[in-house]
């Protein structure tokens, strides 16, 4: 395949910077004569799913030495604390002193010009470190190359913006002050990385994604949260590392070495605050029991730094190939959270926090200390990125494994039609025989039945060869019903929606795949004004199947087999013999139900694709079919009766006043994890179907990224502001020329305040959407900056005065079956999603809040990206799966009336001032 003029320079470079892939090992799973990374055949640009290095435009970032992985890996008896004082030795105190006002000063009003020619004048190299390059760069280049300058190599790097790289900048001197502030080294400060998947949704749907990644694993798994909390949540995560082990134990494979980390108080905390939790201690918090998972070698640390440092990361780092970073804990709460999925280099910079916020030895150490990030690449030692269906974490998204099961069915029903087209010539044969013997009808009977005969006989056997005398009988009642279907569901641009509204009006087909847990059809009523540029990348390519993680990093992942999940507990489905004992959950609106896979044995022998992998029986001809074990006979009958439970429940037993199915549906669902339940509001509407839990998203080069984090501070004082976290989110309100756009469970910390106040100044548009009555008892108490509601009244009036105020738009959180916000106190509908968009081109999101906790005390994990396309899309799905800037507004004074003109007040939905001063601090004491 020839590459594109613009495309070549960058190729060469990377084919000189990159490493040829390791040739799989004699252990290796892969078959023989089968490629450990297969290339499947080019794709119709409607289902790339596929990014090859040539199309990517850059090399990889160098990989730094100057890390604490590098260390523990040259020294393993180490602790991580350690190695931190070894690689990033502690600065002279005077120096850091004197370094301490002025860094305050950049951080709040940022660089000034002395600073800002200082940090661009290191931009070459700062932005070769990260694998970026500014459009000034090519320029520059491009005009050394006309002058014959030696120095006219157009620079390598995938594109940065402006906005992002004077955000980036502002990070840097925090940095020079403390290497650690941001708890990564400053070589692995910058990055890029691919996010092919996003999902804003309940925990149960996050859930389900991190029990995915877990099963995966081949080495280690590395899991950071802030609550761990008994909880159907925190059964998943266990049930997923029980699962590992019984896969791990079955294959012979070494075990795979775990990591855990939350914070809960403790006493031991005020002499260690990363108190190692023993198995004894773990157990009563439903953790897996040891005997449980002797395929695992696991160590758990409760880390809280006394007072008020809380360690609210919450993330997951698997084999040191995959980053997730969330907004919610493991627990169960009514809260729509946010999870992007991120592959690239940046995971090196997650493992870099991890390992610091670790701080204890490594026992045992982690098997991937030694091995940097290595991106998948395909047979010829191409970079290729995965998307979609293609990608071997996705696999058990059903959105995804119907839409392929679709897109092959169709193709195979095409290839059967173009068969028929050639076989046209013997069907014209037939013809010439018949009319050959009706004209010469009026020959002898004796001297035409000899060659009649032979010629008919010739023919039939044409016929059978090319097997066409079994499709009259098994094609017209097969394929063409199914066809209609399932081709529909193919070009749906939003196929999840088809999936749930089919499923409420009561849609089921046997020979059909059913779609359970995901979402619907008809776009997004809320588009973003910036959408990315429909343009086609290069060198794309279809897959027939999903190719298996260890074929997506260098044969290390073998992802055939999958372990078994069924609790025959909590399962309702009667337990069968099943091919893999691994299955995925899938959780219902009234009960987990397990969705197991059949028996391929049982089967008998099954069609395969182009890569000889047996093909999913939606994608079957029906004359493939075998006939049904008796096995999964009782399994067809026990789902059929849970469907029509179901419905029972759903149609004929749905309680009073919740609506209608529909809207007691999306209400069940957003009941989990509720305090206390509430039903659907709005009027029944297809927009009720438009909640899509996946932001599944269409295939990318890498782009720009950097981690915006902060180490937790115990002691009281709103001093600690000197690190990336909240130089980041200052230099977003600072730059931004047209919009600033925060969705956030809280914010109350002095200094976005005061940047709110000044970006409406400025002409730009702020954008808060903020939760009612979130965590009042807590920030009522003195100094925290008081609850969500004050902090609009005052901002309302003093803009107000000002003339400023309608630079300001403020909305209260309202849930996607509601029409007016419900208050948090009453845990029904609450979001806990931690977000900010900048010009709607730069992104920042984790795990910081933007209220005096997040900012001045706990230890946060935040990315920020540079991708038009990824927020785009973000923002779509973002504002289509709450009610909230319809319902939400509140007027110019800062007081939200409803159509009637009713307050919160009115509808009882507020206690304004009920924690305030001694009794707000009681409150909240009485909750710890």
């Amino acid at each position: 395949m020839s590459l594109p003029p613009e495309q070549s320079t960058s190729a060469r470079g990377m084919a000189t910077s990159t490493p040829p892939p390791e040739p799989p090992s004699s252990g290796s799973s892969t078959p023989a004569g089968r490629s450990a990374y297969p290339q499947p055949a080019l794709a119709p640009p409607l289902v790339r799913t596929h990014l090859t290095s040539t199309a990517l435009g850059t090399a990889p970032p160098a990989v730094s030495t100057r890390t604490l992985a590098a260390h523990l890996a040259q020294h393993p008896t180490h602790s991580a604390a350690r190695a931190v004082r070894h690689v990033f030795p502690a600065p002279n105190p005077v120096r850091r002193l004197a370094r301490r006002f002025r860094v305050k000063h950049s951080v709040i009003d940022g660089l000034s010009d002395k600073e800002m020619r200082h940090w661009e004048a290191e931009g070459p190299a700062l932005r070769r470190r990260a694998g970026w390059r500014l459009a000034s760069d090519t320029d520059t280049a491009a005009g050394a190359e006309g002058s014959g300058s030696v120095s006219a190599a157009a620079p390598e790097g995938v594109l940065v913006s402006e906005l992002f790289w004077k955000m980036y900048l502002s990070l840097l001197p925090t940095v020079e002050r403390d290497p650690l502030s941001g708890l990564v080294s400053p070589d692995l400060l910058g990055s890029t990385t691919t996010m092919p998947l996003s999902i804003i949704s309940l925990i149960p749907d996050i859930m389900r994604h991190y029990r995915d990644v877990i099963v995966r694993a081949e080495k280690e798994v590395f899991l950071a949260t802030n609550y761990w909390q008994p909880s159907n949540s925190v059964n998943t995560i266990s049930q997923a590392l029980r699962d590992l082990s019984a896969r791990i134990v079955k294959e012979g494979k070494p075990k795979v070495v775990v990591k855990v980390m939350y914070d809960r108080g403790s006493w031991e905390q005020l002499w260690n605050a990363h108190a190692p939790v023993p198995p004894k201690g773990w157990t009563p918090l439903k953790f897996p029991a040891e005997d449980e998972i002797p395929g695992l070698h696991m160590e758990v640390i409760n880390f809280h730094k006394v007072l008020l440092g809380t360690f609210h990361a919450k993330f997951l780092i698997v084999d040191r190939k995959v980053a997730l970073i969330n907004s919610n804990n493991i627990q169960d709460r009514p809260n729509l959270e946010l999870m992007s999925h991120l592959e690239g280099p940046i995971v090196d910079a997650f493992y870099e926090v991890a390992l610091h916020s670790w701080h204890n030895k490594l026992a045992p150490p982690l098997p991937c200390i030694d091995k940097p990030y290595q991106p998948p690449r395909d047979a010829d030692g191409n970079i290729r990125y995965l998307f979609s269906d293609a990608n071997p974490f996705f696999v058990d998204i059903e959105i995804l494994k119907a839409a392929r099961a679709a897109r092959l069915l169709l193709r195979r029903q095409t290839k059967a039609l173009d068969e028929e087209q050639d076989d046209s010539h013997t069907r014209e044969r037939f013809r010439d025989i018949v009319r050959h013997a009706v004209e010469n009808q009026r020959m002898s009977l004796a001297q035409t039945q000899e060659g009649l005969v032979r010629d008919f006989r010739d023919l039939r056997d044409r016929i059978v060869a090319s097997g066409f005398g079994s499709r009259p009988n098994s094609r017209p009642n097969s394929r063409r019903p199914s066809a209609q279907d399932l081709t529909k569901l193919a070009h749906f641009t939003d196929p999840e929606t088809a999936a749930i509204t089919a499923a409420n009006l009561h849609v089921t087909d046997d020979n059909t795949s059913t779609l359970v847990g995901d979402s619907p059809p008809s776009p997004s009523p809320h588009k973003s004004k910036t959408m990315p540029v429909d343009r086609p990348h290069a060198h794309f390519a279809d897959a027939e199947r999903s190719p298996s993680a260890d074929e997506m990093h260098n044969g290390d992942i073998p992802l055939g087999a999958r372990t078994q999940t069924a609790d025959a507990k909590t399962s309702p489905v009667k337990a069968l013999d099943f091919e893999q004992p691994g299955h995925r959950p899938i959780f219902d609106d009234h009960a987990i139900v397990d969705s197991p896979r059949a028996s391929v044995a049982s089967l008998g022998t099954h069609p395969v694709d182009g890569h000889g992998d047996a093909l999913p029986a939606t994608a079957q001809m029906p004359d493939e079919m075998p006939a049904m074990p008796k096995a999964v006979s009782q399994l067809r009958e026990s789902t059929d009766e849970l469907k029509l439970v179901s419905r029972l429940s759903a149609d004929e037993v749905i309680p009073p006043g919740t609506g209608s199915k529909r809207m007691f549906k999306l209400s069940t669902r957003f009941n989990a994890g509720a305090l206390s339940e509430a039903w659907a509001t709005v009027e029944d509407s297809d927009d009720l179907d438009n909640f899509r839990p996946h932001v599944v998203h269409a295939p990318h080069a890498p782009f720009p990224i950097a981690m915006c984090c902060r180490k937790p501070h115990g002691m009281p004082g709103h001093q600690d502001i000197r690190n990336p976290q909240n130089a980041a989110w200052l230099a977003g309100f600072r730059y931004a020329k047209r919009k600033v756009f925060v969705q956030t469970p809280t914010l109350n910390a002095r200094p976005v305040v005061r940047a709110v106040k000044q970006a409406c100044r400025r002409g730009v548009e702020v954008t808060l959407l903020l939760d009612l009555g979130f965590n009042d008892k807590g920030e009522s108490i003195p100094f925290q900056g008081g609850t969500n509601e004050e902090v609009v009244d005052r901002l309302y009036g003093i803009l107000g005065k000002e003339g400023k105020s309608q630079h300001l738009k403020v909305y209260w959180y309202t849930g996607k079956d509601q029409v007016r916000p419900l208050n948090a106190v009453k845990k029904q509908r609450n979001c806990h999603i931690k977000l900010a968009v900048y010009d709607d081109e730069v992104m920042i999101i984790g795990n910081g809040n933007q209220d005096s906790q997040s900012w001045f005390h706990s230890q946060e994990v935040n990315v920020m990206i540079d991708s038009k396309q990824v927020v785009a899309e973000m923002m779509d799905t973002l504002l289509s799966n709450q009610n909230t800037m319809q319902y939400g507004g509140v007027g110019a004074d800062g007081v939200w009336r409803d159509a009637d003109g009713k307050t919160l007040e009115d509808h009882g939905a507020t206690a304004k001032g009920t924690f305030r001063g001694l009794s707000g601090f009681i409150a909240f004491a009485k909750t710890i």
